[in-house]
Formats: structure tokens, C-alpha cells, sequence
């Protein structure tokens, strides 16, 4: 499952890992561990960070494809990664050096 993005009719940006579920009735998408896109201009030119897109219980909403701008398309991989890294309990290494573990108590 890859990590994507839709646009909401509203403007906001919401990635995550995004299942199509069509059930005859309703279009609607699943979006597992959702994150809002926000952008921010600093000196450094445009820059992304993502933060929780509702204070919810579990951890997907759903959508429906009424409310959706643009359908899921996949994130650029440095968004990809920070998303990955924010939702994900696994540690990613950053390089390739290699660290001696600290014992934290």
C-alpha cells in the first residue's frame, strides 16, 4: 500500500494510505492514519509539515468521493518518508553511519 494524497473540495491536503471502497451505494475512500498537508514559506523556499488531520479515536477516516478535489495520487517520496516517519513505531536509519545504542533509563 502506498502513501498518497487527496485534495478536499475544501482545500485541505490529506495524505495517507488510501483504499477506494465501492460498495454499490456510497463511493467512498478509506484513509488509514490520516495527516493534514500544511505548507509553510521560510527562507528556505516552500516547506511541508504534517500534522494530525482530526483529533479522532481510531485510526482511519472515511471520505466520500463527493468531497474529493483531486483523487489519490502518490506523495513525492521526501513527503512519502516523513509520513512513514511520523506514523510508523519502526526507527528508519537517516544514513550510513552506524551508531552505538544509548541506554536511556
Amino acid at each position: 500500500m502506498s502513501v498518497q494524497i487527496i485534495v478536499l473540495t475544501s482545500g485541505e491536503k490529506v495524505i495517507g494510505n488510501i483504499e477506494k471502497i465501492e460498495d454499490g451505494i456510497n463511493n467512498t475512500m478509506l484513509v488509514k492514519k490520516p495527516l493534514a498537508i500544511k505548507e509553510m514559506v521560510t527562507e528556505h523556499g516552500l516547506s511541508y509539515i504534517l500534522l494530525p488531520f482530526l483529533p479522532i479515536k481510531s485510526d482511519s477516516i472515511v471520505v466520500r468521493t463527493d468531497n474529493v478535489a483531486i483523487l489519490p495520487v502518490d506523495a513525492d517520496p521526501r513527503i512519502a518518508d516523513q509520513y512513514q516517519a511520523q506514523t510508523s513505531s519502526l526507527v528508519l536509519p537517516t544514513g550510513n553511519k552506524i551508531e552505538k545504542p544509548t541506554l536511556v533509563k
